[in-house]
């Protein structure tokens, strides 16, 4: 079998990246719970679905650290972990349900930013919802049959990229209507949510830029996190 390259992250760095995703699932919870708590008052199903997008997120980064858990140990002991055989200084394994868990991070977390896209865009359209979620689907699954894992690396941040796009697109229309400053905060999160995307596509060229990329991205979900600190207010 191939070997399958998962680990981007620089080694000094290991540990790190999963307190940055561990506040990202608490600020993506509390970001959740607040929606759910709007909908039991308003009955409003946007509510509803911002609130499950959310939680698809949180347990996407859930999963992230999970796998990222199995790579450190298989690092740092340099010994079979179960059935993950470690081949070269614990980035190369051959374990497929390391795969098996990248393609579900993966795709709950297209399901999450294609949920809030869902909302904003107010797209009821049947045939592209059908054809989002295929191309989400063949995105998240294309890591099962790449044998280094660069290629699905690069094509799933660059999907996720196009999905914060899509979505910051909406909301600065709709900032350019209310002139709202909340609506502007939004916009700037998924700003950085977006950077740190097309960031994360960099990391085949320097390990450097996933540090980056965990940074921007994290400073996009706290704001997310502060803004509706303030609605809540």
């Amino acid at each position: 079998m191939a070997p399958f390259v998962y680990r981007f992250s620089p080694q000094w760095f290991y540990g790190i990246d999963i307190i940055f995703e561990f506040l990202s699932i608490v600020a993506s919870l509390l970001i959740a719970f607040y929606a759910l708590r709007l909908y039991k008052f308003t009955n409003k199903l946007n509510h509803k679905y911002f609130g499950y997008s959310f939680i698809a997120i949180a347990l996407s980064f859930f999963i992230k650290i999970m796998t990222n858990l199995v790579g450190y140990f298989s690092y740092f002991k340099e010994e079979s972990v179960k059935l993950v055989t470690v081949l070269y200084h614990g980035f190369t394994i051959t374990y497929t349900p390391v795969k098996a868990a990248l393609f579900v991070h993966r795709f709950l977390m297209l399901a999450g930013l294609f949920g809030i896209f869902y909302i904003v865009s107010r797209s009821r359209e049947k045939n592209k919802i059908l054809l989002y979620l295929y191309f989400m689907t063949i995105t998240a699954l294309y890591v099962l049959f790449d044998p280094y894992g660069y290629n699905s690396y690069r094509i799933f941040y660059l999907t996720t990229a196009f999905m914060s796009a899509f979505i910051l697109r909406y909301y600065y229309l709709i900032y350019k209507k209310n002139k709202n400053k909340k609506t502007l905060l939004i916009v700037e999160s998924f700003l950085f949510i977006l950077l740190g995307q097309i960031v994360f596509i960099f990391t085949s060229v320097s390990l450097n830029f996933y540090v980056l990329a965990e940074i921007i991205q994290f400073f996009g979900f706290l704001l997310l996190l502060y803004n509706y600190y303030l609605i809540r207010k």
